[in-house]
């Protein structure tokens, strides 16, 4: 439900080329994106549906998401999406993510700023102040697969359904 309510930027109960495309739009925004780079991101956002199929209702989304989360096959393509979207969010291109690009993130998506250095903790498993690819995919691929509880609050703190 967390993500739900971050990423549905036009609160229709789904996720949608709207959505995507508002996303990149707040990126580029609080980013000063400019040129190649935003030009990247735009067109990263814009695959998205074509990687996860959206769906007609908040329900179909939230059981779209349990069932691609228990389908052993969606893993490589799951990896492979969030590997992307850390190029994309990865936005003087060194190859790491610092706190400052993390909170262009955090910025786009409206997320609770309180909680914004611990999760980026949370991921610098290392503890070097900079987030790498693997670190990165590894956190989402432990937020989205794992239904153990644990300090990973990847979209920001949980949201409870009634909320939406």
């Amino acid at each position: 439900v967390t993500k739900v309510m971050a990423t549905d930027f036009n609160k229709n109960g789904v996720w949608d080329t709207e959505d995507s495309k508002i996303a990149a739009e707040k990126i580029i925004k609080a980013g000063n994106l400019k040129g190649a780079k935003a030009e990247e991101v735009r067109m990263f956002y814009l695959q998205v549906p074509y990687y996860f199929d959206t769906s007609n209702n908040i329900t179909e989304w939230l059981l779209g998401d349990y069932n691609y989360s228990k389908d052993l096959n969606s893993r490589p393509y799951v990896y492979e999406y969030m590997a992307t979207w850390f190029r994309a969010l990865d936005l003087n291109g060194d190859g790491v993510i610092d706190l400052k690009e993390y909170k262009v993130f955090w910025d786009a998506y409206d997320l609770d700023l309180n909680y914004m250095k611990r999760q980026f903790d949370y991921i610098d498993e290392d503890k070097d102040g900079k987030i790498t690819s693997q670190e990165f995919v590894e956190a989402v691929l432990d937020y989205f697969y794992n239904t153990e509880e644990n300090d990973n609050i990847f979209w920001g703190p949980l949201q409870d359904f009634q909320m939406i």
